[in-house]
This record gives structure tokens, sequence and C-alpha cells, in this order.
């Protein structure tokens, strides 16, 4: 009786555990299986490394372009405020016509209009009690220049001699208000050379001359000093000073 029971309760104990088998094996027949990793080449992995550069290089070319177009904005000149031209601002030469009275280094003198070209308003160097000054003044306030000291300065060695050429090196400038400058080479461009008119014609008037020093040691034209040093005698006909009438 007992081996029947036994074995009785064996049969269903392998019906449950088969019953127990069927009801789960659906959910393990249904569940999803992970894919097997796909196999990259070695050339499809250079593929995918240059893609990404290029991605990465369009970016950066894509900055720089806006990084420019903000510089260009920035810097992009304004039509209302135009560049400035340093040319532009320097004073312009006009023509000036003076009445004057020359006197020449024999002490001749003469009266005339001198013409010229030069800016309305000059900036001078200028030294007093040792100390140097900047003063700019206008054309119309010179009252009168003249030329103290002349410096010679050779130029060229010929067949009769060796020329040299003697330029106003030391002059005084007075002004309408009495104001006395006092200046060491530089002299005016215009005054060195000029031509004044009156009643008798038109003159070419010099404020240097020309000398030439002969083999001997002699001076063509008579006036004796030192070869390139200061000379306070100049030539007769060369203007020693120009007074500016009203």
């Amino acid at each position: 009786m007992w081996n029947e029971l036994l074995n009785r309760f064996a049969a269903l104990f392998k019906a449950c555990i088969l019953a127990g088998l069927l009801a789960i094996s659906p959910t393990i027949i249904a569940r999803p299986q992970k894919p097997a990793p796909k196999q990259v080449s070695a050339a499809e992995k250079k593929t995918g490394t240059d893609s990404r550069q290029d991605q990465t290089f369009k970016r950066d070319t894509g900055d720089d372009s806006a990084k420019k177009k903000l510089v260009d904005r920035l810097t992009e000149k304004s039509p209302d405020k135009p560049e400035s031209n340093p040319a532009s601002e320097k004073e312009k030469e006009r023509d000036f016509a003076i009445e004057s009275r020359m006197t020449l280094g024999d002490g001749r003198s003469l009266r005339g209009l001198v013409r010229f070209k030069g800016t309305e308003t000059l900036v001078l160097t200028h030294e007093s009690e040792g100390i140097q000054y900047e003063k700019r003044i206008g054309m119309m306030e010179i009252a009168h220049i003249e030329i103290t000291k002349w410096k010679g300065k050779f130029i060229k060695e010929n067949r009769s001699g060796m020329v040299y050429e003697f330029n106003p090196e030391e002059y005084k400038i007075r002004l309408r208000d009495g104001t006395e400058l006092r200046r060491s080479g530089d002299f005016f461009p215009f005054f060195r050379q000029f031509r004044a008119e009156n009643r008798n014609g038109n003159v070419t008037l010099f404020s240097y001359w020309v000398d030439l020093k002969k083999p001997d040691g002699t001076w063509h034209t008579g006036i004796g000093g030192p070869d390139t040093g200061l000379r306070v005698v100049s030539h007769p006909d060369t203007v020693r000073k120009i007074e500016f009438e009203k």
C-alpha cells in the first residue's frame, strides 16, 4: 500500500515540475536577444575618423569666418567720419606780397614789393638766456629779419680751385610787438633767393653767396675768412636785413 502511495506522489511531483516549465517557457523564448557586435574593419575605422575630423574642420572654419566678419564690421570705416590725412592737415602755402626794405652787405638799401610763397604761421625754435623755446608766430607779425653770421660749406673742386657756399647761420627776428628771437640754422627757404619789384623794375636778391678759393689760398671775391667756419662779413650784394613795412 505504501509503495503505491509513493509511486503516485512521485508521478504527481513530476507532473507539477513539467507544468511549471511549460508555464515559463514563453517568457524565455519571447525575451529579445542582444545583437552581436559588428566587426569594423580598419578601413572603416579610418573613414569614420576622417569624417569626424572633417566635421570638426567645418565647425572651426565656420567659427573663423564669423570672427573675421565681426572684425570687419568693427573696423569698417564710418561714412560720417572720413579717415584723417596728415598731408591734408598740413598748412598750405600761399602767396605773399609785402612792401619791404632790404639792406645789402655793403650798406646799400632798396625798397620794393617782395613776393614769396610761404605758410600763414611759422613754428620757430629759438634760444633766450640759454633756454630753448618753441614759438608759433604769424608771418605778418614779423617786423624784420637780420642775418648776423654766415657759414661756409664745401661744394666741389674744379681746375680753378675749391668752390664754397656761404649760407645764413645766425639771425635775429624782431616781431612787431618788440619781441626778439635769435636762431641758428634753418633759415627761411623762401628768403634764400627771392624777387623784389619797384619803379626801376624787377631784381633777384640772395641771402647767400658762392666763392672760389684759389690754389694760392686767396678768394675770388677778395673776402677773407674761414672755409667752413662762421663769417660776419658777407658779399656786398648779399641781403643782410629785410624790413617788412606795414
